[in-house]
Order: C-alpha cells, then sequence, then structure tokens
C-alpha cells in the first residue's frame, strides 16, 4: 500500500469504481487495487487496509474482484503490481467464481497468513463498455 493511501477510509459509494487522483486507486466498498483498472488488490478489514496473498489466487478470484468493480478479470500472483506494505489480510483464497464479493469466498481467517508481500495478488479488469462510473477527485 502508498504511504499516502493506508490510512484512507474507505468511500461509502457501493459498486461504483471512484478513482482518487491523488492515489490513483479504483474503489469499491471494502476493495480497492492500486491502479485504475489493474493493480495489487487490498482489502480493508478492521479499520485498515492490508494486501491478499498469492496463495491459491486464479482467475476464479480474480472475476470475483472484477465482478466487484465491474470489468473482466484476468488473476496475477508473485507481487506482479509490485509489493505492497503494511498486514497481509486474506491468505488461501479460493473463490468459485460466483460469489458477488472477495468477503463471501473461503479463506483463512482475517490476517492469518504465510505469505510476504513479494506474494501480493493482483487483477487486471478489463472495463465493460458503460459498466463504469468514473469519479475524479482527491476526496473519498
Amino acid at each position: 500500500m502508498s504511504k499516502e493511501s493506508s490510512n484512507n477510509k474507505p468511500p461509502r459509494v457501493n459498486n461504483t469504481l471512484m478513482f482518487n487522483s491523488w492515489t490513483l486507486c479504483a474503489f469499491t466498498g471494502s476493495l480497492r487495487l492500486q491502479g485504475a483498472y489493474e493493480g495489487r488488490v487490498e482489502v480493508y478489514h478492521a479499520g485498515q487496509w492490508g494486501t491478499v496473498c498469492d496463495d491459491q489466487w486464479d482467475d476464479n478470484d480474480a472475476e470475483v474482484v472484477c465482478r466487484q468493480l465491474g470489468g473482466i478479470a484476468k488473476a496475477w500472483v508473485g507481487a506482479y503490481y509490485g509489493a505492497g506494505s503494511g498486514r497481509v489480510l486474506l491468505d488461501e483464497v479460493s473463490c468459485t467464481g460466483n460469489e458477488l464479493s472477495i468477503e463471501q469466498c473461503p479463506k483463512t481467517a482475517w490476517g492469518e497468513h504465510n505469505c510476504d508481500h513479494t506474494e501480493d495478488a493482483g487483477v487486471s479488469c478489463i472495463p465493460l463498455t458503460g459498466s463504469l462510473q468514473r469519479s475524479v477527485g482527491d476526496r473519498v
């Protein structure tokens, strides 16, 4: 996570992709990407942002993330979009691809992991025409 974005609370907008111009993050509820349509996956839980470990991470998991953001999914592993910092909050995420949010997927307990940030999971979500709404500004 970038230093300036690690303490931001998630916006209170459901299923709307929002862009924060100073952190360049895609947000929806308790999920964000460190990039506009692709990047390291970060989740908000118990008052803090953290990364997702890439153990078991595949296109089914990416599909659920992109369902939350809107778009066609591709999973990336091995900190493809760069290593995060702070806590790793999720590990062994094993979505079927049918879940509506990453919180519904089977996974280890929040904060339990055997990973470091070289294993941060990422996704790319190719936007579907007309499915994403953009808001630009530094206010969330």
